[in-house]
């Protein structure tokens, strides 16, 4: 069963009206299996932290069942005029 824990040096930010961001690292341990990495990464981050929002994810392998995982938050770019969404 693979578990993710937040990383010590986690939470470097960049501070600013244009494009503020905040990068979470997490280490996840216990598999071999990527889409299990993905899965319980997508399961378990925040959609939102501090007021920005999730934009993307990027993960590495390091071996022996350890990955590395970095995490973007950003600013919500507004939508253009004439631009729709339906969910």
């Amino acid at each position: 069963m693979p578990t993710i824990i937040e990383r010590y040096n986690s939470r470097e930010a960049t501070e600013g009206a244009e494009s503020p961001s905040v990068d979470l690292i997490y280490s996840v341990t216990g598999t071999e299996d990527d889409l299990a990495v993905r899965s319980l990464v997508e399961s378990t981050i925040p959609t939102i932290y501090l007021g920005l929002v999730f934009q993307t994810y990027h993960i590495v392998h390091q071996g022996g069942g350890v990955w590395e995982v970095s995490v973007r938050y950003g600013k919500k770019e507004p939508k253009d005029t004439g631009d729709s969404s339906f969910s």
